[in-house]
């Protein structure tokens, strides 16, 4: 992000392949660089197969909380 706002452009378009990564790099250009945040979307790009790593991780997350006791 330092090589962006050093060209210091009016507008910035930025687009990433995650919204963690996103959010990481928008706080920074609002928090340390003065940009201003107008809109933020999200387009599913690639349909997640069954076999793909981030359909397995989402299981794994719902089993994990299925086994998890909300009582002590």
């Amino acid at each position: 992000m330092p090589k962006v706002a050093a060209l210091q452009p009016d507008r910035v378009l930025y687009i990433a392949c995650g919204p963690a990564t996103l959010a990481r790099d928008a706080g920074i250009l609002v928090h340390e660089y003065g940009y201003r945040l107008r809109a933020a979307g999200l387009w599913i790009c690639f349909r997640i197969r069954p076999t793909s790593k981030a359909s397995r991780y989402s299981n794994e997350l719902k089993e994990t909380r299925r086994n998890q006791s909300v009582f002590p």
